[in-house]
């Protein structure tokens, strides 16, 4: 699609009333996020308000005239610039042959702008460590977005955030988008009790969000006895957000299961959309464990 740019917008409804999710995604700087993220929640037995209109479309995050041999987004960053010991994220990018290999970084706010790149050469077997806090994005404030990886030849990644003043980190799961890593349904599952007392923060990845006229993702919710608790949806603008998944499930399920579908845009001949997801497990300060979820895709992962 001409012109189509990709990647981030949330609406929820909880019963009936519409909300917007606050303070999910820090203050990005510069140029700061100011698209509104809505996310619409609906108990069984009500219907998703038709008659919305189409949003101007976007570009998308895998929009390039040749896709490299490796092709990474690692689909959440934050770092907080003014305290050395809060908040950063690291990564590692292993060269996976003994040849030099041409890699570029590109890093980005939740709403696709550049916020800077990198050009590196890695020697053979050669392993670059980076973290965010040195890569110059910004003079203070707290910066969140997502990174583009892409190298001539294949690569791995890695990647976690770290808070030194707590002792304390969380992991990250890279999403390869060369290998097959984007699909349009997914499943994961939600840990809202127990000893996961911090719950569980879901990381979508849109390849082309659909703007404010139309959701971008529907999802439903499950209870672990496998009967429907609520669906919602997702609308925004955004390219890359984190969601609680307590603002997508009603109240009174600690535990359960999601699925989740990123939605082309309503008109015809639109081509498939695509996204990632993976569930971040908290037990507040404790630890915390990062999973992909599973994609559902019978045809296999479409770019």
């Amino acid at each position: 699609m001409p012109g189509v740019r990709r990647f981030l917008d949330r609406s929820v409804a909880r019963a009936g009333a519409v909300f917007a999710v606050a303070g999910l995604l820090g203050s990005a700087a510069p140029p700061p996020v100011t698209a509104e993220t809505i996310v619409q929640r609906f108990a069984p037995g009500e219907q998703p308000p038709s008659g919305t209109q189409l949003a101007p479309p976007v570009s998308a995050i895998t929009q390039r005239t040749n896709l490299p041999s490796s092709f990474y987004v690692i689909p959440w960053f934050t770092v907080d610039l003014d305290d050395p010991g809060a908040t950063t994220t690291l990564f590692a990018i292993r060269n996976e042959q003994e040849a030099d290999n041409e890699v570029t970084v590109e890093y980005y706010d939740p709403s696709f702008g550049s916020l800077g790149d990198e050009f590196v050469v890695l020697g053979g077997m050669q392993v670059l460590t980076r973290n965010v806090r040195d890569a110059g994005l910004a003079e203070s404030g707290v910066v969140s977005g997502f990174i583009r990886i892409l190298a001539d030849a294949p690569v791995t990644v890695d990647t976690f955030q770290i808070t030194p003043s707590e002792a304390f980190a969380s992991g990250g799961v890279p999403v390869d988008v060369s290998g097959g890593g984007l699909c349009t349904s997914w499943r994961s599952r939600f840990l809202l009790g127990g000893g996961f007392s911090g719950g569980t923060v879901l990381t979508l990845l849109f390849n082309q969000p659909l703007g404010p006229g139309e959701p971008s993702l529907r999802g439903t919710a499950y209870n672990e006895a496998g009967n429907e608790i609520n669906t919602f949806s997702i609308t925004t603008d955004e390219f890359a957000i984190q969601v609680p998944a307590s603002d997508l499930v009603l109240p009174g399920n600690p535990f359960g299961s999601l699925t989740l579908e990123f939605l082309a845009p309503e008109e015809e001949g639109a081509i498939v959309n695509t996204g990632a997801v993976q569930a971040n497990y908290d037990a507040l300060g404790l630890f915390s464990v990062a999973i992909e979820g599973h994609c559902l895709d019978e045809v296999g992962p479409i770019l």
